[in-house]
């Protein structure tokens, strides 16, 4: 019954929809709940999954929801929190707990979007045990000279990593040293194949005196630098000054370029992406206390009230700037010592009186013309109130001529000083400050 009643007051929009829902089917055959689902999957379709995508992405997480994309660096394991996701590795889960954790070091998570539960298995490690199994000699190897050597590079948008590993015996690979840095603000700039190119040059000469001499294999995901640096092809004719530099750098050195899948070439892209970076806690590491001295290195550190007294004794004979920051050098620092120096011996009376003077320029002063309107001077002068002048000077006679110019084209110029010609006589050499009214081609063809 439920049939022809839901049928009898459907209209006739409904019911044409439903008939063309049904086919081959006749609505009268069916029943009353495959009407509704026919209906209700039309009415309320499910979402695309792309759209969902996008939404997910696009998404807005707030404080402790969901994942955080965050970085691990490896050099700094110590900051890190005990526990750390390292799979997927771009993945550090904010709140977890560890009562998940199965023997075999894995996580069951539950990331919650909206009325969606997803589970995720995680491989969790803890940081300690994580610092211990790279520092071992499992992971690492001293080097030795009579294995073979093998080079791997890669960029990054922030940095650039290398890693000089060991084939050992059994055809393994162990890494040896590593090394990374940041882009500089100009390096960021650089196309992707440059920054590549740039961390095959910056490993070399980094590990320069372990690979100088002997043949290595050197690593890199971007396949045309493979034909680029192949030591037995000619350089493109059309490659860039950059990369010809970069080619000719490396004629010096052995080895065999290769090509490695990025999937299989994650110790040196981790490093690329983590960067060691140089700033005010490196060069910190520089200072010591011996016998309660501050020492930066092997220089004395002097507080600020003493810096006067330590200028006044290395500018003793008045050497100059450049010996003065020679000996401060060896013995003394403070934050900016050579701008104190050059400061210092700039405002030193004496070394002012004695030095040298800058050679004196002979002035040639114009030739003075022998008639008047031989030799004329033009030039535009202001804006003033809203208008350009245009000034004409005549040297013998020291007569001006001033023409208010609202335009100050090449064409409106020659106009002008067409009437002024024609008044007193064309000249026979005319001076101007070579501006762009006076360069032009047609003010050189007048």
């Amino acid at each position: 019954m439920k049939v022809p009643a839901i049928l009898s007051l459907m209209g006739a929009t409904t019911y044409k929809l439903l008939k063309n829902l049904a086919t081959p089917n006749i609505p009268s055959e069916l029943t009353y709940q495959d009407i509704v689902k026919l209906l209700s999957e039309h009415l309320n379709p499910k979402p695309l999954e792309m759209t969902e995508r996008f939404r997910f992405y696009k998404r807005k997480q707030f404080e402790d929801t969901g994942a955080a994309i965050s970085c691990m660096n490896v050099n700094e394991f110590k900051k890190l929190c005990p526990d750390v996701a390292i799979k997927p590795t771009k993945l550090l889960l904010r709140n977890f707990d560890n009562s998940m954790l199965t023997s075999a070091g894995q996580a069951v998570v539950q990331i919650q979007y909206k009325d969606q539960i997803n589970t995720e298995t995680i491989y969790l490690v803890h940081a300690k045990a994580l610092k211990q199994e790279i520092a071992s000699d499992r992971i690492l190897c001293h080097y030795d000279p009579k294995l073979p050597l093998v080079l791997q590079t890669d960029a990054s948008p922030v940095g650039i990593g290398a890693v000089l590993s060991h084939i050992m015996p059994d055809g393994s690979e162990k890494p040896a040293m590593f090394a990374s840095r940041s882009l500089t603000k100009t390096e960021r700039n650089y196309s992707q194949i440059d920054k590549e190119a740039l961390s095959i040059v910056w490993g070399v000469n980094r590990f320069y005196q372990y690979l100088f001499g002997r043949h290595f294999d050197l690593i890199t995901d971007h396949k045309p630098l493979v034909s680029i640096f192949a030591p037995n092809r000619s350089l493109p004719c059309l490659s860039a000054t950059r990369m010809v530099h970069y080619a000719l750098f490396l004629q010096a050195f052995s080895y065999t370029i290769k090509y490695r899948n990025t999937k299989n070439h994650g110790n040196a892209d981790t490093l690329s992406r983590l960067p060691l970076t140089v700033d005010k806690d490196c060069r910190e590491s520089e200072f010591s206390l011996q016998n309660g001295c501050i020492m930066y290195g092997h220089r004395v550190c002097i507080p600020e009230k003493y810096q006067n007294q330590v200028l006044e004794e290395l500018h003793v004979g008045h050497p100059g700037i450049v010996k003065m920051k020679a000996l401060a050098r060896s013995y003394c620092y403070w934050q900016g010592i050579d701008a104190s120096i050059a400061n210092f011996v700039q405002n030193c009376s004496a070394c002012i009186a004695t030095r040298n003077e800058p050679a004196r320029i002979n002035r040639h002063p114009w030739e003075w013309p022998n008639g008047p309107w031989q030799r004329i001077h033009v030039d535009y002068a202001g804006p003033f109130m809203g208008k350009m002048f245009f000034v004409v000077s005549d040297a013998y006679s020291k007569w001006i001529e001033v023409i208010p110019m609202k335009n100050i084209t090449a064409s409106f110029t020659i106009h002008h000083l067409r009437i002024l010609f024609a008044h007193y006589g064309i000249p026979l050499t005319l001076v101007s400050d070579n501006g762009a009214s006076f360069t032009s081609y047609e003010f050189r063809h007048f």
